[in-house]
């Protein structure tokens, strides 16, 4: 923060005498949120939105000074409450959360962001917490400030989720996004796979990931994904489903799951 020195022996400083100033890791921040509003560097829609000069968002890009009721303006117009984050020297690649994964393929993981609507961005930046940024392989844009991150493990080649899931979590209901991901995910591989005639070991990979989810929750899942008849498509029997799955064939038919319908 910057103050006039001509001011800095008042007490109480007025609003208009003080300054901010972005830093390069809160650029990053910044530059993640535009992006998703679909925003160029000096827009004049953000200009409008922020109801500040194309000379202050200018110097805003430029990390210089420039009033703190337009540089809070400019943030607020894309939507970051917490505009003090984009003042603080963050702490980039360091104690974000990591959450270990069985995704391996990039191009599948794609796919499957794809297939359940949601935007992605490759080899980029996300915001994962008040005092952290981070580079991740693939990201899902969700709704908010927060998005979905994998980045590979260079060691076994498999994706670390990294995320912050309490702020997510106010936009999104946490198991079934991830359950759709993962679930989708497992399916779009036993269908890249088959050709190899690997059905058989996929479905097994398909047990691991949803061995966690309850019998309720699963058959909804399953209703929504239309995974049963997928999986008949591509010559998997009812026994091995429902053997996967851990539910009767009754259950699948009640909750019309092999006719690919929805609760």
């Amino acid at each position: 923060m910057n103050i006039d020195m001509k001011t800095r022996k008042s007490k109480n400083v007025p609003d208009e005498a003080v300054t901010l100033k972005a830093t390069e890791p809160g650029l990053k921040i910044v530059d993640i949120a535009r992006r998703k509003k679909g925003w160029s560097c000096s827009d004049a829609v953000w200009v409008k939105a922020a109801d500040t000069s194309i000379q202050n968002l200018n110097n805003f890009w430029q990390c210089m000074p420039i009033p703190k009721k337009d540089f809070i303006s400019i943030c607020y117009a894309l939507e970051i409450t917490r505009w003090k984050d984009v003042v603080r020297n963050h702490a980039t690649q360091s104690s974000y959360r990591q959450m270990r994964t069985r995704i391996a393929n990039s191009d599948i993981l794609i796919k499957t962001l794809h297939d359940l609507n949601i935007d992605v961005a490759i080899n980029s930046y996300l915001y994962v917490d008040y005092d952290c940024i981070s580079y991740a392989d693939v990201i899902a844009i969700l709704k908010g400030q927060y998005d979905l991150g994998w980045c590979r493990n260079d060691d076994d080649g498999y994706f670390y989720m990294v995320a912050s899931l309490v702020d997510i979590a106010k936009k999104y209901k946490i198991p079934d996004l991830i359950n759709s991901i993962n679930t989708s995910y497992a399916l779009n591989k036993i269908v890249s796979e088959t050709e190899s005639q690997r059905l058989a070991w996929g479905l097994v990979e398909l047990k691991q990931y949803t061995k966690d989810i309850n019998s309720s929750e699963l058959i909804q899942l399953l209703g929504k994904l239309k995974l049963v008849p997928q999986l008949l498509k591509l010559g998997a029997s009812i026994e091995q489903i429902t053997e996967v799955f851990g539910i009767n064939a009754e259950s699948l038919y009640l909750a019309n799951c092999i006719l690919g319908g929805e609760n």
